[in-house]
């Protein structure tokens, strides 16, 4: 649930972070120093919840063997880890790096049917 919630955290930060951003190019000028301090502000926040995640997971026996599983995916990062962690569930019932691939869907054969 710790960990649910810090990614939770973080998707609603990051969010935020864009929409400050995006009023930053249309905003009138005496709003842009406000606007200014609520970015660096969000991105303090999202250093530190980054971090919280990632130190969550490495002090984990359990979170860290599953993110070192994930780590053989290619295209697999950090950002994707800590998102599929919190839905995985148990690891044991993947046999291989592949299927876990293919459970979150980065499976990267491309099938046509009906040649």
């Amino acid at each position: 649930m710790y960990l649910q919630s810090l990614v939770w955290r973080l998707d609603a930060l990051l969010s935020m972070h864009t929409q400050e951003c995006n009023r930053l190019k249309v905003s009138e000028e005496f709003l842009l120093e406000g606007i200014r301090a609520s970015i660096n502000f969000i991105e303090v926040q999202i250093k530190e919840i980054k971090s919280k995640i990632k130190n969550h997971i490495d002090s984990d026996l359990e979170l860290n063997a599953k993110k070192r599983l994930l780590q053989t995916i290619p295209g697999v990062g950090e950002a994707t880890i800590a998102q599929v962690l919190i839905f995985m569930g148990d690891s044991n019932k993947f046999k291989s790096a592949k299927q876990v691939a293919a459970f979150i869907g980065l499976n990267s054969k491309h099938r046509v049917s009906g040649t």
